[in-house]
């Protein structure tokens, strides 16, 4: 029965992953259903006529298809997910990164297979792709990739210097274009969530007083703002 069971698995998997009709791996849960109702039955009604010296009993194998066919049953209620393609704009980098940083994790993905999928997670010919491209694409290049991408467009410093300019446009612009306290109170809340995400709270909002925008009159504003965050 354990063969059975994981040979079922690996239909079911082989199929997901051709992105087989929905109608066909249900007919295929289905079987596998029938399938596990028939073994049971029979092995339920011997079982007890049977000593434990001529039964060993394996229940992981119909426990293992069963929870393995409640995932796959689940998956199909959801909606693919598709890449959040990057193309090298700073704006893009935090949405980017939280959604590729689950397929960076993932111990059972070997590292030339990450690669591919960063290679398809970058918009052609961007200079985030040219630089993905820069490297061959082997094992031991993946983690040099993923480093250069960070230091290229991910470093919290470089984020920071660019949603703090934004935060300041928000305001600067509200001046003349008149956009009502509700509107203009949800896009800065929106950036602070960027800066908190990248650790700027009220105790080190000191540092947006430096560079070239420092002598902005609307900083007390934006400190205002963040300090009620």
């Amino acid at each position: 029965m354990e063969s059975i069971a994981d040979f079922d698995k690996q239909v079911l998997d082989l199929m997901l992953d051709e992105d087989s009709i929905e109608e066909n791996i249900d007919l295929e849960v289905g079987k596998a259903d029938e399938l596990m109702s028939k073994y049971n039955t029979p092995k339920f009604r011997v079982e007890p006529r049977m000593s434990k010296d001529c039964f060993v009993d394996n229940p992981s194998a119909a426990s293992s298809v069963s929870s393995h066919i409640s995932h796959l049953r689940s998956v199909l209620k959801l909606p693919k997910i598709e890449f959040t393609k990057f193309g090298g704009d700073i704006k893009d980098w935090l949405q980017f990164w939280s959604q590729f940083k689950r397929i960076n994790d993932d111990e059972s993905l070997e590292n030339e297979d990450k690669f591919q999928y960063l290679i398809q997670a970058t918009i052609p010919i961007s200079r985030a792709y040219q630089l993905v491209k820069s490297y061959p694409p082997i094992a031991e290049n993946y983690p040099n990739v993923i480093d250069s991408l960070k230091s290229r467009f991910g470093k919290d410093e470089l984020l920071v210097e660019f949603y703090v300019p934004e935060l300041l446009k928000l305001v600067l612009n509200n001046s003349n274009t008149k956009v009502s306290l509700s509107t203009l109170f949800d896009k800065v809340e929106s950036q602070l969530r960027a800066l908190e995400t990248l650790g700027v709270t009220s105790e080190n909002s000191i540092s947006f007083t430096t560079g070239p925008l420092s002598d902005s009159l609307y900083i007390p504003t934006i400190s205002v703002f963040i300090l009620g965050n």
